[in-house]
């Protein structure tokens, strides 16, 4: 048996293809080894399923991992959601220390009115910004 796996971004392909066939009333049926599409209704978009042949065929190995055996993919998932559980504990812990840092470098270094970043500032796509571009920190021109 494989590994449990707890990268879910290697079944991109597959879950894109999964939910494709799904959402053009097509349903995937899983025989010998072999990934068959079944109109769930006789109206279907035959062009749409064209589409979801393509990726059915990019996502084969993924598709074939997620759909044979329901207990390896429940104890996939659940291996995953422990993974993630680590990693937001980890993330939850870095947010505290970085905001106790920066608080810390703010009493330590108060002429100090820059952003950690520079002149550019902080990113606004980061989880956390420095106390002057929140505005908790003013220039004194």
């Amino acid at each position: 048996m494989d590994a449990l796996r707890q990268d879910l971004t290697q079944f991109t392909k597959g879950i894109t293809a999964i939910e494709a066939a799904y959402g053009a009333d097509l349903k995937l049926v899983l025989t010998g080894g072999n990934v068959e599409l079944n109109p769930t209704t006789p109206d279907y978009d035959k062009d749409q399923a064209e589409l979801v042949i393509q990726l059915l065929r990019q996502g084969r190995k993924d598709i074939i991992y997620l759909t044979e055996n329901p207990e390896r993919t429940r104890q996939t998932l659940a291996k995953a959601q422990d993974a993630l559980s680590e990693a937001n504990t980890w993330v939850m812990v870095q947010l505290d220390l970085w905001d106790r840092l920066e608080k810390l470098y703010r009493l330590l270094f108060p002429d100090d009115a820059r952003c950690i970043k520079g002149s550019d500032g902080c990113r606004p796509d980061a989880p956390v910004s420095c106390a002057v571009c929140e505005g908790k920190v003013r220039y004194d021109s």
